[in-house]
């Protein structure tokens, strides 16, 4: 089984292995190059996992996916990275109109009514008129996330065959 993440780090490869509590697996292979871990291989259940990095393969970031593969319909969702804090976390409730504050471009009225629609297409996400469950929220992101690399990755893959006869999925670049 090959999983693909974007921007594996060595943290990665620990937070997967780390709670043996919870199964058992052996990490059997890796490759690292600076803080970057291009692959390694999991062995769970007498079975292989293979975690790959995707941009070590597609030098782009998920948010140009959509256009970059042409995804009619997609497009990397909006997240308040610095809001989401230990902190924050342990409420669990997020204060909408304090969400974009701190973001390394403070978000404008436009970025928090995206933002809005967001928590009214996710059930059960707006608490109340300001507030927010931020698990759902943050899961409803990583699920986006996750459905963009997985579109973009179909394409790359499929063009790459078409073009020149190679499964990427076969190669790591280093």
């Amino acid at each position: 089984v090959s999983c693909f993440g974007s921007s594996l780090k060595s943290a990665d490869i620990f937070s997967i292995t780390g709670s043996k509590e919870n199964f058992s697996c052996d990490v059997t292979s890796s490759i690292i190059k600076g803080s970057n871990t291009l692959s390694f291989v999991l062995k769970y259940n007498n079975k292989e996992l293979h975690f790959r990095d995707s941009l070590a393969l597609i030098p782009g970031k998920i948010e140009q996916f959509p256009k970059m593969f042409n995804l009619p319909k997609t497009k990397k969702e909006l997240f308040p990275y610095n809001y989401f804090t230990i902190k924050n976390l342990e409420k669990g409730v997020g204060i909408i109109n304090e969400s974009g504050k701190h973001e390394n471009t403070p978000w404008d009225r436009t970025k928090y009514n995206i933002f809005n629609e967001n928590i009214d297409n996710i059930p059960g996400c707006r608490i109340s008129e300001n507030e927010y469950d931020m698990y759902k929220y943050a899961e409803f992101y990583c699920k986006q996330d996750v459905n963009i690399l997985r579109l973009g990755f179909i394409k790359f893959r499929e063009w790459f065959i078409k073009d020149f006869y190679i499964d990427v999925v076969d190669y790591i670049p280093i």
